[in-house]
């Protein structure tokens, strides 16, 4: 159990203030999942020839594409520019570990 600090008050919780030394362990667990998910993406999409294949052709099929044509809706264009945005996520991610 983690030693409480001398200005933390129990109480403090009742008025939703959570108690500094949780919210540092909950950073650091969420930190440790979000770089096991870029390590992956990364083994996925970079080291693996058929998931290099694959990012490939969603970005030619997906960011090389138009996000709008005349005969889309508006929901049709948040849509794409949904998928457009996982594709470029992925990009970078790949990116930033390599720069690592």
């Amino acid at each position: 159990m983690s030693e409480k600090r001398a200005d933390y008050n129990a109480f403090d919780n009742m008025a939703g203030i959570p108690d500094p030394n949780d919210v540092a362990l909950q950073a650091a667990k969420d930190r440790e999942k979000w770089d096991r998910m870029d390590y992956l993406i990364h083994k996925v999409f970079a080291q693996n020839e058929d998931g290099a294949a694959l990012i490939l052709q969603w970005k030619e099929a997906l960011i090389m594409t138009p996000t709008v044509t005349e005969n889309s809706t508006q929901f049709q264009a948040g849509m794409r520019e949904g998928e457009k945005s996982f594709i470029r996520q992925i990009l970078l991610t790949i990116e930033n570990i390599d720069k690592k």
